[in-house]
């Protein structure tokens, strides 16, 4: 069954001739660069529900890495790119998909990440609508700086939380495993 939606996941997606690939509605450049540093297209997938898509989410790291759990403890520079597909999606649902999936992610005990959580909360003030693009850019030098529609809106320093932020859709219990296993599919 895990085959059948990766090669689902595969087939939905169309290479453009602009160093782009494009899934459904989301298009995903081949490349992101924040200052000097360049992140490669990992893979991409699609949350969605009975009737639409919700948001895609798309990975970029350095280097092609297969095993989630490297991925996640990595302190190599990577990005995650999700892009708003459907006007159900709201600062109100992102939210809520943010503090479920860090929930899951830390088995409920978010207490020693509490002040950054509080920080990604308070990017999220902003209003959220289709077709906002939100950048996740971790380096070890800067933290994770988070963007919307290409402007920094924020920065959220430490190893621990870029874990488990990235932990939300590549862990165990990831929000959704259609995004993980996209996240994971491409090969490179």
């Amino acid at each position: 069954m895990k085959k059948l939606i990766i090669l689902s996941v595969v087939l939905l997606i169309t290479t453009l001739a602009s160093g782009q690939l494009r899934l459904r509605d989301a298009v995903y450049p081949y490349t992101l660069t924040e200052e000097q540093d360049t992140l490669k297209l990992h893979g991409m997938g699609i949350r969605k529900n009975i009737t639409s898509d919700l948001y895609a989410g798309g990975l970029y790291t350095e280097s092609k890495m297969t095993d989630p759990n490297e991925i996640i403890n990595s302190e190599e520079d990577m990005g995650i790119r999700l892009i708003i597909l459907s006007k159900k999606i709201n600062q109100k649902s992102i939210i809520k998909t943010f503090n479920k999936g860090f929930d899951n992610a830390t088995n409920n005990n978010t207490t020693s990440i509490q002040n950054e959580i509080a920080t990604l909360m308070a990017i999220f003030e902003t209003e959220v609508q289709k077709n906002d693009v939100f950048d996740f850019i971790y380096t070890d030098e800067r933290g994770l700086n988070v963007y919307k529609n290409g402007i920094v809106l924020g920065n959220v320093q430490g190893l621990e939380f870029k874990k488990t932020l990235f932990n939300i859709w590549l862990g165990e219990k990831p929000v959704c495993p259609y995004i993980k296993d996209g996240m994971l599919a491409i090969e490179g």
